[in-house]
C-alpha cells in the first residue's frame, strides 16, 4: 500500500511463458558453463585448444543471454562552438582481483571494480553536458588499454590468492562490463569508437611460454565486440597487436599497454621519456599523445617535440604487491580528455579520481 495516499499499487507479473522461457535460458547456460569446464579439463596445457575451449563456449553463452536492440540515437545536443570529441582512457581493471577485507579503505574486489567503472561513465556523462552549454560533443573514443582481467595468477608470486573468480568468470563479466559501458555512451553519444590493447596479466603462462596475442583481455574484447555487433553507430575494429592507433580527424594518439616501458622501484618517468621519443619517431604515423597504463600512477611527461605522454591510473587500490614491491600505492582513477578534430589539439583533461 501506498502511505500517502493509500491506494495499493500494481505489480508488473510476468507472465507463465516468460518465467519458463527465463528458466529454460538459465538451464542452457549452465549446461554450456558445465561443457566449457570439461573442455578446459580436456585442453590441459594446449594453449591453441584452450582458448578456443573459452571461446566456443563463452560464445554459446553469449547467444544465450542475447544481444541488446540497436540503442536509440540521441537528440541533438546544444553548443554552437567548434565540435570536440571525448576521449576515454579505460585500463588496469583488474577485474578479479581482491585486496584487503570489506570494510578496509582500500578495499577491492569485482563488485568495487564495477561500481567504479560505473561512475567514471556516470562522471562522463555529467563533465560532457557542462562542455555542451558551449559547443558540441557528438562522439567519444574509448581506449580499453589492457589488463582489463586479473589473470590467473602467474605475474608475481602470491598472486593467485588474491583472486576472486576463475578466469571464465572475469571473461565474461569483464566483457559484460565493456558492453555496458559503450551501451551507455551511445545513449548519449552520435557515435563511439573503440580501441583495444592487451595488458600482460591476461596472458597464458608464464612470459614468453605463447604468443602474446593469446591473452584473456583478447577474449574479452571479443565477446563484448560480438555483443555490441547490431549497434551501428560504434566502431569496435579487432586489434591483437602491442600497440594501436586512436585518430580522430587531426588528431592522432599511440595507445599501448605500458609493460614495454621498463622500470624498478617505481614509476619510470625517464624510461618513459626514452620510450616516448623513441616511438614519435620510429611508429609508421605521426601522434601527439601517448596513452598507456600499467602501473598504477598518474604522470604526464612532454616529450622533445611536444607530444604528451599520458599515464593512467588503476580502478584498482590497495595492491600488497604494489606497496612492498614497487614503494607505491597508486591513487585509484581513470583519465578523461577532449580533442578538437580540425585542429587535433587536446582542449580538456579530466581525472576521475575513484578513492
Amino acid at each position: 500500500p501506498n502511505s500517502r495516499s493509500g491506494d495499493i499499487e500494481r505489480l508488473a507479473v510476468p507472465a507463465l511463458g516468460d518465467e519458463i522461457d527465463a528458466e529454460h535460458r538459465a538451464e542452457e547456460l549452465a549446461r554450456t558453463c558445465a561443457a566449457l569446464q570439461r573442455q578446459l579439463a580436456g585442453a590441459k596445457a594446449k594453449t591453441t585448444d584452450l582458448v578456443a575451449a573459452v571461446m566456443d563456449g563463452a560464445r554459446e553463452a553469449a547467444v544465450i543471454v542475447g544481444k541488446p536492440k540497436p540503442v536509440p540515437r540521441p537528440k541533438g545536443k546544444p553548443g554552437k562552438g567548434d565540435d570536440e570529441w571525448a576521449v576515454l582512457h579505460l585500463t588496469d581493471w583488474q577485474r578479479g582481483k581482491r585486496c584487503g577485507e570489506p570494510g578496509d579503505l582500500d578495499y577491492y574486489d569485482t563488485g568495487v571494480c564495477e561500481d567504479r567503472v560505473r561512475y567514471v561513465v556516470d562522471r562522463v556523462l555529467r563533465i560532457t553536458a557542462v562542455q555542451r552549454k558551449d559547443h558540441p560533443v557528438p562522439g567519444c573514443v574509448v581506449m580499453f588499454g589492457g589488463d582489463m582481467v586479473e589473470g590467473g595468477g602467474n605475474i608475481y608470486p602470491g598472486q593467485a590468492h588474491e583472486i576472486d573468480s576463475t578466469g571464465f568468470q572475469q571473461v565474461m563479466r569483464a566483457s559484460a562490463l565493456m558492453a555496458e559501458v559503450v551501451l551507455t555512451l551511445l545513449a548519449d553519444f552520435d557515435e563511439v569508437r573503440v580501441a583495444s590493447v592487451h595488458g600482460n596479466h591476461g596472458r597464458l603462462g608464464n612470459r614468453g611460454d605463447h604468443a602474446r596475442e593469446d591473452n584473456l583481455d583478447h577474449l574479452a574484447y571479443a565477446l563484448a565486440r560480438e555483443h555490441l555487433r547490431d549497434q551501428d553507430r560504434c566502431a569496435w575494429p579487432v586489434n591483437l597487436g602491442w600497440y594501436e592507433r586512436v585518430q580522430v580527424g587531426a588528431w592522432s594518439a599511440l595507445l599501448v599497454h605500458g609493460d614495454q616501458v621498463k622500470g624498478w622501484s617505481g614509476t619510470p618517468a625517464a624510461g618513459l621519456a626514452r620510450k616516448g621519443t623513441a616511438w614519435s619517431s620510429s611508429m609508421p604515423f605521426p601522434w601527439s599523445d601517448l596513452f598507456l597504463g600499467h602501473y598504477h600512477q598518474r604522470l604526464i611527461v612532454t616529450l622533445p617535440n611536444g607530444a604528451q605522454v599520458r599515464m593512467c591510473p588503476s580502478t584498482e587500490s590497495g595492491s600488497v604487491y604494489a606497496a612492498e614491491m614497487m614503494s607505491s600505492r597508486g591513487r585509484p582513477g581513470q583519465s578523461l580528455l577532449y580533442v578538437l578534430p580540425g585542429s587535433g589539439r587536446t582542449t580538456g583533461e579530466y581525472m576521475v579520481w575513484l578513492d
